[in-house]
C-alpha cells in the first residue's frame, strides 16, 4: 500500500466513524462526541530472521531495527449514543528520528559462523489506523470512583511500517563505513481485534482510562528494497508474509478543564509476534529466477508517552 493512499484512507476512516452518526435525530436523543488530538514520543523495535534453504542453517539472516526514536502524532474519536452504544477510531502517523540497524549473516546453525555483521542508521515512518465498536456499562457510586463504565469492544486495525537502512558501516568483517547504503522495510500488520476500556471518573474533574486488546490473527506483510545487493532485483528484492498475534495496553489519565475541554496523559505499549514458525520469505534474483526461504520469527513491540487535548461535544449542545 503506498503511503499517500493509506494516510487518505484512514483519515476518511476516522472521519466516516465519528460524523456518520453525528446528527441525533437519526440515533436518539442522547449522544456524546469526542475528538482527541494527541502527540508524543514513541520507541520501536522491530527484528526478523530467516533459515537458509531447506533450513540450513536454522538462522541464515537476522535484521534488527532498535532504539527507534519516534516522534508521534494521532487523532482520536468516539462517539456513543443512548449512553450505551459506542464507537471509537484512530488515525496515528508517526516519523522515525534516529534508530538503529544491525543485518547479520552465518553459515552454521543456532547463530554460529558468523561470516557478515553491518550495522547501520535507521530511519522511516509509522502509520496505524484502527476502528473498534462496543456496549456500555456503567456502575455508580462505587467505593474506588463515582462512575466505572465498562465497555468490551470488537475492531479492526492496519499497522504500517515504511523503514529505512543508511549509513553503512561493515562491522564483520571490519572494513568499516562503506557509501551508497539507501535499502528499504516496508510492513504491514493487519486484522481484527477485542478487548476491553475501564473507564474510572473520580470526581467531576479526575478519571482513568485503562484500555487493552488482544489481536488473535494478524497477517503481516513485508516488502524490500535492498539496492546495494546486486544478487537481488530491484525494487522488489523480496517479499514475506506470515500469521503473527498482537497485544495493546493503555493507561490514559485525565482531567476535565470545562464541560467542553480536557487534557491527557497517556502511556501505552504494544507487542506484535509471529507465531507457528510457518512464515515465508520469497528473495527474487537478479537472474530473473526466485527462491523460497523459511521466515522463522518476526516481533515489534513498542511504548510510547503522549500528551493530548480532547473537546466535547453532547446532545444537549455542550
Amino acid at each position: 500500500m503506498k503511503k499517500t493512499d493509506s494516510c487518505v484512507c484512514g483519515v476518511g476512516l476516522l472521519i466516516l466513524a465519528c460524523e456518520s452518526f453525528a446528527a441525533p435525530d437519526h440515533i436518539g436523543s442522547q449522544f456524546d462526541f469526542t475528538l482527541s488530538f494527541e502527540a508524543g514520543y514513541r520507541q520501536d523495535d522491530l527484528s526478523w530472521n530467516e533459515a537458509g534453504p531447506g533450513g540450513s542453517p536454522n538462522v541464515l539472516s537476522e535484521l534488527t531495527w532498535r532504539k527507534m526514536d519516534v516522534a508521534y502524532g494521532r487523532i482520536f474519536g468516539d462517539f456513543s449514543f443512548q449512553n450505551r452504544y459506542y464507537l471509537k477510531a484512530l488515525a496515528g502517523f508517526g516519523e522515525v528520528t534516529r534508530g538503529e540497524n544491525r543485518d547479520t549473516d552465518y553459515s552454521g546453525d543456532n547463530r554460529t559462523l558468523e561470516f557478515s555483521r553491518s550495522d547501520n542508521q535507521a530511519g522511516g515512518d509509522v502509520r496505524d489506523f484502527s476502528l473498534g465498536v462496543g456496549v456500555k456499562f456503567h456502575w455508580d457510586s462505587l467505593p474506588v470512583a463515582k462512575k466505572m463504565t465498562l465497555i468490551p469492544l470488537v475492531g479492526y486495525a492496519y499497522h504500517l511500517q515504511d523503514l529505512t537502512i543508511t549509513d553503512g558501516f561493515q562491522s564483520n568483517p571490519p572494513t568499516g563505513e562503506f557509501p551508497g547504503l539507501n535499502s528499504s522495510y516496508d510492513t504491514l500488520w493487519k486484522g481484527a481485534w477485542y478487548g476491553l476500556d475501564l473507564l474510572f471518573d473520580f470526581n467531576i474533574k479526575w478519571g482513568l482510562n485503562l484500555g487493552f486488546e488482544y489481536h488473535p490473527k494478524v497477517n503481516f506483510t513485508a516488502e524490500a528494497d535492498w539496492n546495494l545487493n546486486t544478487n537481488f532485483q530491484r525494487p522488489l528484492s523480496f517479499a514475506q508474509k506470515t500469521e503473527a498475534e498482537g497485544f495493546y495496553w493503555k493507561i490514559d489519565a485525565f482531567y476535565r478543564w470545562d464541560e467542553r475541554w480536557s487534557f491527557t496523559v497517556l502511556v501505552e505499549g504494544f507487542q506484535w509476534q509471529s507465531k507457528n514458525g510457518n512464515g515465508t520469505d520469497t528473495t527474487f534474483l537478479a537472474n530473473g529466477t526466485s527462491v523460497q526461504l523459511p521466515l522463522n520469527e518476526v516481533t515489534w513491540d513498542a511504548m510510547g508517552v503522549l500528551l493530548g487535548v480532547t473537546w466535547t461535544i453532547d446532545s444537549d449542545g455542550r
